[in-house]
């Protein structure tokens, strides 16, 4: 164990078909809901639940094709002695034993995500009104930076505050953009609505639970990379391992958080999405000219 911190008459059939996927989604929360109240009470027993933040359970396959746990990882401890010990014991590793068929399950309800491509999962304490509680990340997610943690709100209310679509009234309007010049167009319908200039920042990749910063993604062009690493390169914190790292494990919402803190750093107006197959990419928005 180490220790790191359109037809119409189809309208009645998609309602329907809505009707039982939106089912299906409440079924699926109630599952995941209840495998982790079950696993918090064996935690709790067994793995000393309150005295870490964060467990990251690294997944391979054996030589009979079955998954077990190649690797664990425990962040945010509280009390060393203690979770060195109880990790040591042997009801530890009975749970570890049994983590896999859990996970496996997990990541099955988490819809998009690919257990071969995300490695594992994660495990993460987290303080609520009526107690502790236990919440699964699919992959191997990384504890926040102190430097990315302290600004995370701030950012997430300046993007808020700045968002692109409603200052410029962008609603509806689809993104057209050049990767490697920059060049940036919103239409709605056949019409250009807006033009502007733009650097793109990152992706992220649904399957893997990955964003990669542009600077360093092998797809991109030389031209691309060089715009994108000076952005990285501007950071004023570079003691955030999140800016340093060419690709994390994360969530969307911290992925949306991370591209908007290095937007407002380098005075950028903001960011926008453009959706892919597998996920999406952030761009970085320099300018907005309405047309």
């Amino acid at each position: 164990m180490s220790h790191d911190h359109d037809h119409n008459h189809d309208h009645d059939h998609n309602h329907d078909h809505d009707h039982n996927h939106d089912h299906e989604h409440v079924g699926f929360a109630q599952q995941r809901a209840a495998i982790l109240s079950d696993l918090q009470k064996v935690f709790e027993q067994e793995l000393a639940f309150r005295e870490w933040g964060r467990l990251l359970i690294e997944l391979a396959k054996d030589k009979s094709g079955a998954l077990r746990v190649a690797d664990v990882v425990v962040e945010e401890i509280v009390d060393e002695a203690l979770v060195e010990r109880l990790f040591e014991q042997p009801a530890a590793g009975q749970v570890m034993s049994g983590l896999p068929v859990v996970i496996e399950a997990l990541v099955g309800l988490a819809g998009d995500a690919d257990l071969e491509k995300l490695g594992g999962g994660t495990f993460v304490r987290f303080e609520a009104e009526d107690g502790d509680k236990l919440e699964f990340l699919p992959g191997l997610v990384r504890a926040p930076s102190v430097g990315f943690d302290s600004v995370r709100e701030r950012v997430l209310t300046q993007a808020r505050e700045n968002d692109l679509v409603t200052r410029f009234d962008l609603a509806g309007a689809v993104v057209q953009t050049d990767m490697e010049l920059g060049a940036l167009r919103f239409v709605r319908g056949e019409t250009p609505i807006a033009e502007g200039r733009q650097i793109v920042l990152g992706s992220f990749a649904k399957p893997a639970r990955a964003w990669v910063w542009a600077a360093f993604n092998p797809s991109l062009n030389e031209t691309a990379k060089a715009r994108a690493s000076a952005l990285l390169d501007a950071m004023p914190d570079r003691s955030a391992w999140e800016i340093t790292t060419p690709g994390l494990v994360t969530d969307q919402p911290t992925a949306w958080a991370l591209a908007w803190w290095v937007a407002l750093e380098n005075k950028l107006l903001g960011v926008v999405r453009v959706d892919t197959d597998d996920g999406f990419v952030v761009l970085g928005v320099e300018s907005i000219e309405p047309r």
